[in-house]
């Protein structure tokens, strides 16, 4: 199964106290997690920028981007898709698109890709993803 995370799904599974069992269980042979170069960005950007994340996420930025970067597949799309308010969350739904991997996201954001027939990516919640997992 194929799978692109939002950021802040990222930053659940590193806070979680057992985030380096959990990076080992996305590294699954059932599971193909992919990212682009854009969400590494945010990613530190994110950590750096946010004191409550940087409490939450105590190691180095570059400890969890490179963590992020080695348990997903990094693939660089083209930005067809301008649905979305946040340029980001577009890259997200073009890379779903052309990985043919559901989105896992509770950004209420996404809810207009449910409107679109002309698109057959799925989303799913957090809760669904980590029942998925057996997290």
């Amino acid at each position: 199964m194929n799978f692109v995370l939002d950021t802040h799904v990222w930053i659940s599974i590193f806070s979680n106290q057992q985030f380096e069992k959990n990076l080992i269980r996305l590294t699954d042979n059932r599971l193909r997690i992919y990212s682009f170069s854009e969400q590494l960005k945010e990613f530190a950007d994110v950590h750096n920028k946010h004191p409550k994340i940087s409490k939450m996420l105590p190691l180095k930025t570059q400890d969890y981007v490179n963590a992020l970067r080695l348990t997903s597949f990094q693939i660089e799309t083209v930005k067809n898709y301008r649905l979305l308010n946040d340029y980001k969350d577009n890259y997200r739904v073009d890379l779903s698109n052309v990985t043919k991997s559901t989105l896992v996201s509770n950004d209420k954001g996404f809810g207009i890709l449910k409107k679109l027939h002309s698109t057959e990516i799925r989303v799913i919640s957090i809760v669904d993803f980590y029942e998925y997992i057996g997290l």
